[in-house]
């Protein structure tokens, strides 16, 4: 059986191109990168032509990455490699959905896995670490802490801070308390939803105390992290009393 097994094409108005086939259809080509930016090595399905497998080079306005790509049969899974970075993901139709991603530079390593669909409000949780410090946040790609949560938190067992006298010092006791814990108010509310980046937070009326007014009585309570909104140690509240 005789078949075409090789196809150099190259004409006026495109790049040079190479093409291998089998028996069946197409199995590689290779061909130059949108505006002649690198180089593209697709290995294909030869009964549909399918992408199953590319590796590509970027070397756009002096900038140069190589990337390696794995397509599962339907196309919708997908795994990149790219230098420090590599990413798994499902899209379909062009819409991307659930997506993991680890990346790792000269000075930090970050991993980064969320749901669909992609954008404001997406479910997510991130890790990120550098030489000083490290970061976990549930529902934010930027925390601020240690551990940062954006939503509830259930345990079923303690949640401790170590306390123990022998690694203080300059200890005073409060003997104001009473008078202290008077001035603080207590309210009922509701968090604002009418701006995406409060999106996130949830609905119905909740009760608790007011940063602000907290911080002009007992500042020690009152927590301001680099997004700019406080928040109050509530337990550090009550062990004042």
């Amino acid at each position: 059986m005789n078949y075409q097994c090789m196809k150099i094409h190259v004409d006026a108005t495109t790049e040079p191109s190479l093409s291998v086939f089998d028996g069946i259809g197409q199995v590689m080509g290779i061909e130059p990168q949108p505006f002649n930016e690198g180089l593209s090595l697709k290995m294909l399905r030869p009964s549909n032509g399918q992408v199953l497998a590319e590796l590509s080079s970027d070397y756009a306005a002096g900038f140069s990455m190589g990337q390696l790509s794995v397509f599962d049969p339907t196309a919708m899974v997908q795994s990149h490699v790219m230098p420090g970075h590599l990413a798994l993901k499902h899209s379909s139709g062009g819409v991307d959905g659930p997506q993991v991603h680890a990346i790792t530079d000269a000075a930090t390593s970050s991993f980064l896995m969320h749901g669909p669909p992609v954008g404001a409000g997406t479910k997510m949780i991130s890790m990120t670490a550098d030489d000083t410090e490290a970061r976990v946040g549930i529902n934010s790609d930027a925390p601020t802490s240690a551990l940062y949560v954006d939503g509830d938190i259930v345990a079923t067992g303690s949640i401790t801070e170590i306390s123990d006298l022998r690694l203080k010092s300059n200890v005073v006791e409060i003997d104001d308390a009473l008078e202290i814990l008077s001035q603080i108010r207590g309210v009922q509310f509701e968090w604002r939803r009418d701006a995406e980046e409060f999106a996130s937070l949830p609905e119905g009326t909740r009760v608790g105390l007011i940063a602000q007014g907290i911080e002009k009585v007992l500042p020690e309570a009152v927590v301001s992290p680099e997004d700019g909104y406080k928040s109050v140690d509530y337990g550090r509240l009550r062990r004042c009393w």
